[in-house]
């Protein structure tokens, strides 16, 4: 990331023109340039999103009577959330749900709220979000088609 967002290279690859293909590289190295410039809050949003997610997990376990440590939380959260990032068949459809129901349960928590405090927490981290995003979609539609192309 370093050699790609130096200064002599960084103009030159950050430039308009080019296919689809340079646009996108070009995007992902202002990405990149910008995090490099506010690493500071790039790692506290990073901090923030995971404090987030935990507490969604922490609630949905409490919603079915489960009390657990911080250190078992963390683990079992941590289990699924690397699960996320192995390539698994059907785009892992699934993996993090069962990988965090066993890390729960290898924690000490029964099966069945397990089970259940997962399903809550995937439904308010996951797919309760996607209700609002599917209603703005079709203006952000209207907004791609209204911004010229550069």
């Amino acid at each position: 990331a370093f050699w790609v967002t130096a200064p002599v290279r960084c103009r030159r690859l950050t430039g308009l023109g080019g296919g689809r293909a340079r646009r996108l590289f070009a995007a992902c190295v202002e990405g990149v340039l910008l995090v490099r410039r506010l690493p500071l809050r790039a790692f506290a949003a990073a901090a923030l999103y995971w404090a987030g997610d935990l507490l969604c997990l922490w609630g949905g376990l409490r919603a079915f009577g489960v009390q657990l440590g911080v250190a078992s939380l963390v683990l079992a959260y941590s289990v699924g959330y690397l699960v996320a990032a192995l390539p698994l068949p059907a785009g892992g459809a699934g993996g993090v749900d069962a990988a965090t129901t066993y890390a729960l349960t290898i924690v000490g928590v029964p099966l069945a709220p397990a089970l259940l405090g997962t399903f809550a927490y995937r439904l308010f981290n996951f797919w309760l979000p996607m209700l609002p995003a599917l209603a703005v979609l079709p203006t952000v539609r209207r907004l791609g088609r209204a911004v010229p192309a550069t």
